[in-house]
């Protein structure tokens, strides 16, 4: 895989990233909604380019926890300025009556990030994604030093890092919002966002699994000190799940891919 780093005359491609779950007995009408409105709306809307929907490896009937969300989205975007723009803010400000609904009784647990991104390396679509995401500033920084040897494993077919749109002040509040809430994340009670994300996608669930499982290792080592991490030849050798911190790695497994409505 060739890695495509952004130059000052380019345009850096933003991603809005989303993390959360679903209220108990609530997931027909999420994923009615999710399909018949509000990835069509989302598409609809000039700089979204694409749309991919995720759920957790363990399945939709595997405990989830703020820690652990269940379903992962994210837009790729011509940048993240579309996020500021007149075409995407009239959207939050104004959800509809189902969006209403889903955002102040179904979703839970939200993670939002405006997110640019730093580091590309294509690769054929996989149906699985390796996500790591970073809490912190400190975190973020161990995240880009690992990357390239993240991505240069052999169950990698393509990856991504994503930088924070807008800087997250260390010790701040793990809140999304630089300004005012919009109207979307008053419903929703207040979101949580990230300092920065690897996606590393596989093409197998066995991948997957054991991707997270070296991601973790490496993530432990580097936070201990040991910036190389552990000798290559070990990293699976423990198939336990580790404690990473203010680093989180999870596994899922792609739902759906949607590109820009038609006209």
């Amino acid at each position: 895989m060739a890695a495509a780093r952004p130059s000052e005359d380019q345009t850096v491609n933003g991603v809005l990233a989303v993390w959360n779950n679903c209220a108990p007995g609530a997931n027909e009408a999420y994923e009615r909604w999710y399909r018949t409105e509000h990835l069509p709306e989302r598409m609809g809307i000039a700089g979204f380019l694409e749309g991919r929907r995720y759920i957790h490896m363990d399945g939709a009937n595997a405990p989830a926890s703020a820690l652990r969300p269940r379903y992962f989205t994210w837009y790729a975007l011509t940048s993240a300025a579309v996020l500021e723009r007149a075409a995407y803010q009239a959207r939050i400000e104004a959800p509809t009556p189902q969006t209403t609904y889903i955002m102040r009784d179904v979703f839970k647990d939200m993670i939002r990030a405006a997110m640019v991104r730093t580091v590309h390396r294509e690769g054929p679509l996989g149906g699985f994604a390796v996500v790591a995401r970073a809490g912190s500033g400190e975190a973020a920084a161990r995240l880009d030093a690992l990357f390239d040897v993240i991505a240069g494993r052999d169950e990698v077919c393509a990856a991504a890092l994503w930088r924070h749109a807008h800087a997250v002040p260390e010790g701040a509040p793990p809140t999304s919002a630089r300004r005012r809430p919009s109207a979307e994340e008053r419903l929703r009670g207040g979101d949580r966002t990230v300092a920065a994300a690897a996606l590393f996608e596989t093409l197998s669930a066995p991948e997957a699994t054991a991707l997270i499982r070296a991601i973790e290792r490496l993530i432990e080592g580097a936070a201990q000190g040991a910036a190389d991490g552990p000798p290559a030849a070990n990293l699976d050798s423990d198939p336990a799940p580790r404690d990473t911190s203010d680093c989180r790695v999870d596994g899922y497994q792609l739902m759906c891919r949607a590109g820009p409505a038609q006209p």
